[in-house]
């Protein structure tokens, strides 16, 4: 798709993504590490409103830190349950970012 997805578009076409491999660009909003044994990475790009604005993707020892643009390709993952109340209509799963600055 183009040159990838926006975030809103993950939320709305989740279901014909489930899946499937993606990529967006966007901005790193929140890094949690090491939760679950995986890094869990908040991204957005101005597209959405509350609710479908933040895409998380999943990694294990990501380097991007708050602020870097980063390029992420991953797997989607709808109706995600990850037991202790972490729940996700969609997420990225098993994600690799690339720097774009």
């Amino acid at each position: 798709n183009r040159d990838g997805y926006s975030v809103e578009e993950l939320y709305t076409k989740k279901d014909s993504l489930n899946g499937k491999s993606i990529k967006i660009n966007a901005q790193v909003v929140k890094v949690s590490k090491n939760i679950m044994k995986r890094d869990w990475v908040h991204l957005q790009d101005g597209t959405g409103s509350a609710g479908t604005n933040d895409i998380i993707a999943t990694s294990v020892n990501s380097t991007v830190k708050v602020g870097d643009i980063v390029t992420t390709i991953g797997t989607i993952k709808t109706n995600a349950d990850f037991g202790y109340g972490y729940k996700y209509s969609v997420i990225i799963e098993e994600a690799k970012f690339t720097s774009i600055k």
